[in-house]
């Protein structure tokens, strides 16, 4: 039997029993390739979402990750981050846990895997679309930029 099964006559992709559920899109900035847009959709409470970022060096020299963040956007409320190896954002309505990778070096043709977490809490509302950025930023080896440097040295957005 194919995995996952087709879906049955009458209902789109995403839906499940005729119930529309939650869904999730993560998309690169075109203008940074080291920031992601996280979009959640209809997200009812105890929805999760469990995937992987990964950073790959396509280029000549080794890169540190020096930095990342979690942004929230319009509509999470009362939001905190906290952790350094693993930062937290805590929402009222989501809770965003990414295994960063800080300080980790990907070499050239290199790849290096991040876990991304996400949770919608009791208090999400109904039908309601929340974002989030993911930022990381990333140094040679030889920069020794701290945090606020490798931001500072970012793309504006």
């Amino acid at each position: 039997d194919p995995w996952p099964p087709p879906t049955p006559p009458g209902l789109i992709d995403g839906e499940v029993g005729g119930k529309d559920v939650g869904s999730t899109t993560i998309a690169v900035d075109p203008n940074d390739n080291n920031r992601l847009f996280v979009t959640i959709n209809n997200g009812y409470p105890s929805y999760a979402v469990d995937c992987e970022v990964e950073y790959v060096n396509d280029g000549t020299i080794p890169f540190f990750v020096r930095a990342t963040t979690i942004i929230p956007g319009p509509g999470l409320t009362n939001c905190t981050l906290s952790g350094n190896q693993t930062k937290t954002l805590v929402c009222d309505q989501l809770t965003v846990v990414f295994r960063d990778g800080l300080g980790s070096q990907v070499d050239p043709d290199d790849g290096l895997a991040s876990s991304l977490r996400i949770h919608v809490e009791q208090r999400a509302s109904q039908n309601a679309e929340y974002t989030f950025d993911v930022q990381i930023c990333v140094a040679q080896w030889n920069e020794p930029a701290t945090a606020a440097e490798c931001f500072a040295a970012a793309p504006p957005h």
